[in-house]
């Protein structure tokens, strides 16, 4: 038995409300809730890509490399460039520059239009701060 208590954490959103079995962890130090978050979602959908898709992983979140050989995978430290640029909760922008870029899904010079289109009006000073990060991402991958 252990000399500390046993701490409960629960993982959010992924099993709130997703229907199937739920597995309680019992843990003797604590987590990061969003980075094991981020990790078990990687491991659960890995599997549901198509053979010669493609994967984009935060290495700055997950550690563990794709063991397929079937897919592309790219590891982008988003969340680290994320903090290093001051692009607060920007990470997703910077995964989006990458896949773009690799992907070859759309011109980089689509994104802007494209943005300035989602985002509200009451956030349009955030247009370029998330094209600096669209920018970053797109880079990175080069």
């Amino acid at each position: 038995m252990a000399s500390e208590p046993l701490l409960l954490n629960y993982l959010g959103y992924q099993f709130r409300y997703e229907k199937g079995k739920l597995d309680v962890l019992l843990t003797e130090h604590k987590f990061n809730r969003y980075k094991d978050c981020i990790r078990l979602s990687f491991e659960k959908y890995k599997d549901s890509v198509k053979a010669g898709g493609q994967i984009y992983i935060d290495s700055s979140l997950i550690s563990a490399k794709c063991d397929r050989t079937d897919v592309e995978a790219y590891y982008i430290p988003s969340t680290a460039l994320c903090s290093e640029k001051g692009y607060k909760g920007l990470s997703n922008i910077i995964l989006f520059g990458s896949l773009v870029k690799h992907g070859n899904i759309m011109l980089d010079e689509t994104v802007e239009k494209a943005m300035k289109k989602v985002i509200p009006a009451k956030k349009a000073d955030m247009l370029g701060v998330n094209l600096e990060a669209f920018k970053t991402g797109y880079d990175f991958a080069e």
